[in-house]
């Protein structure tokens, strides 16, 4: 992948749904420069964003897993975190209610999702 893989890959995906940056980042809590800096290169998003923005954007395993490849990151099956997120994805959950109480079961936090 080349430095800038992660925004190519992530401008391909928000087309592909009809969705805007600012759509995309909607609901997500993060800084505004880091959104520049992600959108610029300069920047690889950690797997917390990442999997942010796949619940948040309805992305599915497959855009997920190619989102995470661009940042040099993978599912780790040994962290609750990523197993929940996982099953989320498979399932295509993507009732914000649904996503919330899945979280919030399994005691899951660091993602940047507004509630």
């Amino acid at each position: 992948f080349d430095k800038n893989a992660f925004y190519k890959e992530f401008l391909r995906l928000l087309s592909e749904k009809g969705l805007s940056v600012d759509e995309a980042f909607q609901g997500i809590t993060i800084e505004k420069d880091t959104v520049k800096k992600i959108l610029k290169g300069k920047y690889y998003p950690t797997k917390n964003l990442i999997f942010s923005l796949s619940l948040k954007n309805g992305f599915d395993l497959d855009e997920t897993n190619r989102l995470l490849g661009c940042s040099f990151l993978s599912f780790d099956f040994v962290k609750a975190k990523d197993v929940v997120v996982y099953y989320l994805l498979k399932e295509k959950v993507e009732n914000p209610e649904l996503i919330f109480e899945a979280l919030e079961e399994y005691k899951i936090d660091g993602l940047f999702l507004e509630k």
